[in-house]
């Protein structure tokens, strides 16, 4: 492969990767807490509450959003931040 041909696609990559947007909620706390971004104790008071964390990844970080208890009221949320961002 040429290195124009390489230099085309990392630029049509780089305008693809601002297009892309992320935006989930996590069931349960268990893999944060696993992962070590949470302390037990907030991973079971987040369990105890049915606490949703609404998260979005922006510039290849993890941002909290919303943390909101219960998956409807979550779903809800998700779904509005959708309308906001016309996805």
């Amino acid at each position: 492969m040429k290195p124009v041909f390489i230099l085309v696609f990392l630029r049509k990559c780089q305008v693809l990767i601002k297009l892309v947007d992320h935006l989930f909620m996590l069931d349960n706390l268990k893999a944060l807490q696993k992962g070590g971004r949470i302390s037990k104790t907030k991973y079971l008071l987040g369990n105890v509450l049915q606490i949703k964390p609404v998260l979005d990844v922006e510039a290849g970080k993890i941002e909290v959003i919303e943390k909101i208890p219960g998956s409807k009221k979550a779903i809800n949320i998700m779904t509005e931040l959708f309308k906001e961002k016309k996805l």
